[in-house]
């Protein structure tokens, strides 16, 4: 998952502190092409290496518009799952790896951070669909102009 997220999530602003919720990505890695996958999923799907859809073996998901939290999005992505054609159906199932990516923004409030729960009903439909789960945690952003932020790490600024 990238912390592609520009604009406020459900949480906040990514540079206020808050931790947030952002989104929940879905990748399916196949030793075989995942063109029908594609074909289905058109405005929803991309190939993250940027390669011709036949020759597609990693395929990244994203919803339309913001899901509120983690739960609505998996049970979003689960049904469009649900859903696929024969040809469809034939590209998830041959496929070796179909995860579910929780991003989380970290920030420096709250404490704790406990917004991401899931009901028995939707970690049920990622195991009928033979999906797993990750959750992946973003290191707190500051509002430090990129350059001087490489500055004071030891890094080399661009100029």
């Amino acid at each position: 998952m990238s912390p592609r997220r520009t604009k406020p999530g459900p949480g906040g602003s990514h540079l206020d502190g808050i931790s947030s919720f952002l989104n929940v990505d879905l990748h399916i890695r196949s030793r075989a092409s995942l063109e029908p996958l594609l074909k289905e999923w058109t405005h929803l799907a991309r190939i993250p290496d940027a390669k011709l859809p036949q020759r597609a073996r990693w395929v990244l998901v994203n919803l339309r518009g913001q899901p509120k939290n983690a739960e609505a999005a998996i049970r979003a992505l689960v049904r469009l799952v649900e859903n696929l054609s024969a040809a469809g159906r034939r590209a998830w199932r041959n496929a070796r790896s179909r995860t579910f990516d929780i991003g989380i923004q970290a920030g420096t409030r709250p404490y704790s951070f406990e917004d991401v729960r899931l009901a028995d009903e939707t970690l049920q439909g990622v195991a009928r669909v033979h999906g797993n789960i990750l959750v992946t945690v973003y290191a707190p952003r500051d509002a430090t102009p990129e350059g001087e932020r490489a500055a004071s790490t030891g890094r080399p600024t661009k100029r």
